[in-house]
């Protein structure tokens, strides 16, 4: 390279000028950026259109399947929460509201004859379904499974509330076959369940020793049952049931050669009444050995 090559290497006046100097805005990119905003003010009406229509699409085939599923408490349920939509239908699609009124006029009709006879006509689908209703249960609790599942009907909001020994599932509008389909969901959550007897008590004596690390209690503490179950996976209700079949096992599983035992409590808010128990709450666990297990369910 010749020295007056290299002069003009380290040489600022006679370097090319930087390529932001003096940089001329190219013609009509204002025009392309308020382009731009358009279309994406458009994007966002449209999405918002979409999700309107998706929600009318909705709004139509629930109609469809409630009419033809004879859900007259569904029904009527949806007509009374898309009030705003009728209102908006009677401008647009009268000829559409006059069919909604009388299909609504007509489940409601419907739906008082329901409620007359739910007494007679619930008992008879739940046998129907193969669904055995505990012998001691009345109109309007009636209880399943040793009293473990409740559905109680509430004439007044024309719904029913399912609860279980730990608290409430839900709630539906009270028409009987949406019921039954409801109960045979719920009952095969809870009671149809793969069950494997070692592998939950792993699990149990895991989250209790979890506790007893965190805590600095010797091994063979007393912890409140609900503590330990909250450190397991799984919903509590099956939980429940779990543990109500674990204490039935013969013989009786064992982990680091001890068993579990059930310790009883008075406090119904934190114990846990098992399915299928006969001996009040259950408030804590504790592990013993083997020989010297006390079981109390």
């Amino acid at each position: 390279m010749s020295s007056t090559e290299q002069n003009d290497l380290f040489n600022p006046t006679n370097s090319v000028p930087a390529m932001t100097a003096n940089r001329s805005v190219p013609t009509g990119l204002e025009m392309f950026r308020s382009a731009q905003e358009r279309t994406q003010a458009r994007i966002r009406e449209l999405k918002t259109e979409l999700e309107h229509e998706a929600k009318t699409e909705k709004f139509w085939a629930n109609v469809a399947e409630f009419a033809e599923a004879d859900w007259h408490f569904h029904l009527l349920n949806l007509l009374v929460k898309e009030k705003p939509r009728m209102d908006a239908l009677k401008k647009d699609a009268l000829d559409l509201v006059v069919q909604l009124e009388q299909l609504r006029d007509a489940s409601q009709k419907q739906g008082e004859n329901t409620l007359k006879y739910f007494v007679r006509f619930f008992p008879e689908a739940c046998k129907t379904a193969g669904i055995d209703l505990d012998r001691d249960c009345r109109h309007p609790k009636y209880t399943f499974n040793e009293r473990f599942l409740t559905l109680e009907l509430n004439e007044k909001k024309q719904e029913a509330v399912l609860t279980t020994h730990e608290g409430r599932i839900g709630k539906k509008p009270a028409d009987i076959p949406a019921l039954i389909d409801w109960l045979t969901q719920e009952r095969k959550r809870l009671f149809e369940r793969p069950f494997d007897g070692d592998k939950l008590l792993k699990a149990v004596r895991k989250a209790y020793k979890n506790i007893l690390k965190k805590e600095k209690k010797p091994d063979g503490s007393s912890l409140p049952i609900r503590a330990v179950l909250k450190r397991m996976s799984g919903k509590m209700d099956e939980l429940n049931i779990d543990l109500a079949k674990l204490c039935r096992l013969s013989p009786q599983p064992s982990v680091d050669g001890l068993c579990i035992d059930f310790q009883q409590s008075k406090d119904a808010d934190k114990g846990m009444l098992l399915w299928k128990s006969t001996g009040g709450y259950v408030g804590f666990i504790t592990f013993r050995e083997t020989q010297k297990r006390v079981g109390q369910t």
